[in-house]
């Protein structure tokens, strides 16, 4: 059994804890070694569980049952970690964002980053950001009651509520003489789930973009849409032309004198095609 106590729900990589897992338990018998770990799991190659740390393999299957056991892991630590590996290697964002929701299933998890289930809160509630944006508005009243009432779709009391709380608990509001006002602060997140983060923000607020179809005249929207077919060398213009036009709008929305309105510009700019140079290649 491992001599070290290395708390398993309190890391977002597999290959961290291993990291930590192994140094814990060299420093608590300096006989314990790579092969002494590899014999433990059965495995044939004695530098395994190094290869593993160094990003040089992947777990699968059988490999993370070898491990948990030599870890020491009980029935939830085990679950967790089968996560933690599926999170880790996720070979594209569905994957980590199913992963990720299991991970924050576990008390363990929600007790060791109460930081980060609110920075998850932010990023998949539509109206987490409407509401810090909302407190732009003059005559914004910070009650849960009356913020329910002026979004669209209508969100529930309790919403609000907790849209307060995440808000302040990340410090994107603030007190200003007696009231509450929105703060100049960055979110940032941790490198393993930010990008589960933002994955998840894009999607809600595409889900938004789709409902507004129907929710709201033409008059009041702008949805467009441009197919065309360009050189190799235009993508990277195309992505510099949106980025200074993201810059225009907010620097629009900065000048506002007098903010009335919460608005969601969303700008997708995907391929349909290969490049033609794979083509060629085959």
């Amino acid at each position: 059994m491992p001599r070290s106590n290395v708390d398993i729900f309190q890391f977002l990589d597999y290959r961290t804890y291993l990291r930590a897992f192994y140094d814990a338990e060299k420093a608590a018998s300096p006989a314990f070694s790579y092969r002494a770990f590899s014999m433990r799991a059965g495995l044939a190659s004695p530098n395994h569980l190094k290869r593993i740390m160094d990003g040089e393999r992947g777990l699968k299957g059988e490999l993370v049952e070898r491990y948990a056991k030599v870890l020491g892991l009980g029935p939830s630590q085990r679950r967790y970690f089968e996560a933690l590996v599926l999170f880790t290697d996720a070979g594209d964002s569905r994957q980590r964002e199913d992963a990720y929701r299991v991970l924050r299933s576990f008390r363990q998890y929600q007790d060791a980053h109460q930081l980060d289930e609110r920075h998850a809160a932010y990023h998949e509630s539509w109206y987490i950001p409407a509401v810090r944006e909302l407190s732009s508005r003059a005559g914004f009243r910070a009650d849960p009651k009356w913020l329910a009432r002026q979004l669209r779709p209508r969100i529930t009391v309790r919403e609000a509520r907790e849209a307060l709380d995440t808000l302040l608990s990340l410090g994107l509001l603030h007190e200003v003489d007696g009231k509450l006002a929105k703060a100049d602060a960055v979110i940032t997140t941790g490198a393993q789930t930010r990008g589960a983060h933002i994955t998840r923000y894009h999607r809600v607020m595409l889900e938004r973009a789709a409902h507004a179809i129907d929710e709201f005249p033409a008059s009041e929207r702008d949805l467009s849409a441009l197919t065309c077919c360009v050189d190799a060398d235009a993508l990277p213009v195309f992505r510099a032309m949106i980025a200074d036009f993201r810059r225009q709008c907010v620097a629009l929305a900065e000048q506002s004198r007098r903010p009335a309105r919460v608005l969601q510009l969303n700008i997708q700019l995907f391929p349909l095609s290969d490049d033609g140079e794979s083509e060629a290649a085959r």
